[in-house]
C-alpha cells in the first residue's frame, strides 16, 4: 500500500476502477518520472525512465510532467514489487473525474521519457505504452531525435 491514499485495487479492469482510487495531490515534481505527494512520499512512474540530470531533455521532461501533475489531484495505481520509492501508473482525471489521462502515455508519445523494461509490467497499459514509445521513436521525437543519446542506464 502506498501512502497518501494510493492503494491497490482488485477491480483494476472493471468499469469505474480508476474512479474508485482516491485522489491525491502532487506537491512537487522531481523529474519527468518522479513526484512527491502531499504527504511527502516519493512516487516513481512505472514503465518509464526520464532523462537524468545532465542528460538531453531533462529539463523539458520535468517541465512537461509538472504541467500535467503539479498541484493537481491524481489517481495512483501502484505496481507491486518495485521500489523504494513506490512505483505507480499515474492518472489525471478530467473535470468530471470520469475520463483519465495516463501521464506515462503522454510523456512517451512526446518522446520525453524512455520506455523502462525494468519497471514495465504486463497488464492493461503495457501494449499502449510500447506503442506510444515506438511511435515517438519512428517520428524521431524527443529522446529519440537524431543525435540524441541512447536511453542510458537506469538510475
Amino acid at each position: 500500500m502506498l501512502s497518501a491514499g494510493c492503494y491497490t485495487t482488485e477491480s483494476r479492469g472493471a468499469p469505474g476502477a480508476l474512479e474508485s482510487l482516491p485522489l491525491v495531490v502532487v506537491s512537487e515534481v522531481i523529474s519527468g518520472d518522479t513526484v512527491v505527494l502531499e504527504d511527502g512520499s516519493r512516487l516513481r512512474y512505472a514503465g518509464v525512465r526520464a532523462p537524468g540530470a545532465g542528460e538531453s531533455l531533462e529539463g523539458e521532461s520535468r517541465q512537461e510532467n509538472a504541467r500535467y501533475v503539479l498541484r493537481q489531484k491524481v489517481r495512483c495505481l501502484p505496481v507491486e514489487g518495485l521500489g523504494p520509492p513506490a512505483h505507480a501508473y499515474v492518472f489525471v482525471p478530467n473535470s468530471t473525474g470520469r475520463v483519465h489521462l495516463l501521464v506515462q502515455l503522454e510523456m512517451l508519445e512526446r518522446g520525453l521519457v524512455h520506455l523502462d523494461p525494468a519497471t514495465l509490467r504486463e497488464g492493461p497499459y503495457q501494449d499502449e505504452m510500447i506503442g506510444r514509445a515506438e511511435r515517438a521513436r519512428k517520428a524521431g521525437r524527443g529522446v529519440h531525435a537524431p543525435g540524441a543519446p541512447p536511453g542510458g542506464a537506469p538510475r
